[in-house]
């Protein structure tokens, strides 16, 4: 089942999961800005990388409860970025090769401000796969041996947006999410100027990361 196929199914589960339950179901889709800051810690090495983000949101609330459920699956690509060691110069890279996919199940409290605007808070764990290929930019004599490296990460992810309902069964959408990422299994090889690294598995890296995204969009509201 390819990637579309796979969203379409999410969507008509929420969907179904919506319409036989009360209280308010909000599903959109957001586009944004995304940032990463990374540190190896055991190698005193680290890089920051920004891209664009896509966020499919669902966010369901029962009955007159302000308390609900949130649910996520965004996906990043990263184009530019900086690395630096230990006491060395920080160095531009290029990050267009890299991306990662993220997924998070969450609790969600909500503040009503008025009959058209709700504003909802989520905290919850997030799973992700972060991929990169790398061309051996920094290394030309193994220009014709291409890499590919990806890692597993586990880390905490803080959700805060404002919804408003300009017509019923639509809304827009602006929010801004904030992740810790306190895990890294990786494997595979990367190829920087500070940092190279080979795993035949996956092998964990002594990672933390922090991410921020802000993003803005629109969905649909199920009663």
């Amino acid at each position: 089942m390819n990637t579309a196929k796979k969203f379409v199914f999410i969507l008509i589960l929420f969907t179904g999961f919506a319409g036989y339950s009360f209280g308010e179901t909000y599903f959109g889709i957001c586009f944004g800005f995304n940032r990463l800051s990374e540190e190896f810690i055991n190698e005193n090495y680290g890089r920051t990388m920004n891209g664009s983000i896509a966020v499919f949101s669902f966010h369901h609330f029962s009955g007159e409860s302000p308390w609900g459920f949130y649910a996520r699956v965004s996906t990043g690509q990263f184009l530019s970025g900086m690395e630096a060691k230990d006491d060395e110069r920080p160095v531009r890279i290029d990050a267009s090769s890299s991306w990662d996919a993220r997924i998070c199940f969450a609790p969600s409290y909500k503040l009503d401000l008025g009959p058209r605007v709700r504003v909802p808070f989520s905290i919850g764990p997030v799973l992700s796969l972060y991929c990169e290929e790398n061309y051996n930019y920094w290394y030309s004599s193994l220009s014709n041996n291409d890499t590919y490296y990806e890692s597993y990460n586990i880390g905490l992810l803080g959700d805060s947006a404002v919804i408003i309902n300009p017509f019923k069964y639509f809304f827009i959408k602006s929010g801004i999410s904030i992740g810790w990422d306190f895990f890294r299994a990786e494997k595979g090889e990367m190829y920087m100027q500070y940092r190279n690294t080979r795993n035949a598995r996956f092998n964990n890296a002594g990672y933390m990361a922090l991410g921020a995204s802000l993003y803005f969009g629109a969905g649909i509201m199920l009663e």
